[in-house]
């Protein structure tokens, strides 16, 4: 795939931030990195560190986007630059687009079912060259099933609940692909009981800065969904096109030859945390595997549609 998007992430907590007009300087647990301005094109600071205005004002006049997460890696908010203002025009127009959103909304959900179902189908083949079945009886047809019927809905919360069957049944089935030790069940919220919800979220929330900046990038408004209804709504429906294909595989495949040690996954009562080291491996793997110009093309599919 081709990268097209070079990130910087800044996790845990305790990093102080600086900026010159070239350089980004980041000094954290005694350890400074510094990187060219001109090399980067997205900051996602996860966790509570320092900032200074002058360096915000840095970035942004170097045309480089700010999203800001929890630790968990939930999208807070982000500032962007200013050559990425809302267009009034384009907001009227994808207003009246999202005012009758099912079409558009059942092709997205559509298109995010059969990814998901093709590429369990496509796991389960593996398995059974090895004579072990991945799914459990019923489960193939049931998602298939769900995915004709689909074609036959004709409301928007009707839509939205083979959706998250199919969703929920997914990562359920996605979870028998990893050792069982790591204790991964479903795809959950935060606080991360297990570190593969820990790292898909980490991959997640990159994705959805490359679709928030994209969108920003086309002038249009992130929270007017379609499948998705609120805040940053028409974020996690571009992300839902692409998650299985630049997220779930590659983590399958980065795990198998980097199994975490104890060392990059810390447990305790309330949460599992990634260490700041696994983080960047982690990261740097799912920047390879993001592709930015899918993520755009699709993007313009929609802005071709209003």
């Amino acid at each position: 795939m081709n990268k097209s998007v070079s990130w910087k992430i800044v996790a845990g907590h305790g990093a102080h931030i600086k900026a010159s007009l070239h350089t980004l300087r980041i000094s954290q647990q005694g350890l400074i990195e510094e990187t060219p301005l001109a090399d980067l094109d997205h900051l996602l600071l996860y966790g509570g560190h320092v900032l200074h205005t002058s360096t915000i004002l840095h970035l942004l006049n170097t045309g480089v986007f700010i999203s800001f997460y929890t630790t968990d890696g939930e999208l807070i908010g982000a500032i962007t630059p200013p050559s990425s203002f809302i267009h009034t025009d384009i907001r009227a127009a994808q207003l009246k687009r999202t005012a009758h959103p099912f079409d558009l909304a059942k092709r997205f959900a559509y298109k995010a079912m059969q990814e998901r179902i093709q590429t369990i189908e496509q796991y389960d083949r593996k398995y059974k060259m090895n004579s072990v079945s991945l799914l459990r009886c019923g489960e193939m047809d049931i998602l298939y099933q769900t995915l004709y019927e689909t074609e036959f809905l004709i409301k928007l919360d009707e839509l939205r609940r083979v959706h998250r069957l199919v969703h929920d049944m997914y990562y359920e089935i996605y979870a028998r692909l990893f050792d069982p030790g790591l204790q991964f069940r479903r795809r959950a919220g935060g606080p991360y009981q297990d570190p593969v919800n820990a790292m898909l979220s980490l991959g997640y929330s990159m994705m959805s800065s490359c679709v928030f900046a994209s969108l920003q990038g086309a002038f249009l408004d992130p929270n007017e969904g379609l499948l998705h209804s609120g805040y940053l709504g028409l974020v996690h429906d571009i992300a839902e096109l692409h998650k299985t294909e630049m997220i779930d595989v590659p983590l399958i495949s980065y795990l198998q030859a980097h199994p975490p040690s104890d060392q990059d996954v810390t447990w305790n009562s309330k949460r599992c945390s990634l260490s700041s080291r696994f983080i960047l491996h982690l990261s740097a793997q799912f920047s390879a595997t993001i592709d930015k110009k899918k993520i755009d093309a699709h993007v313009q599919q929609f802005v071709a549609s209003m």
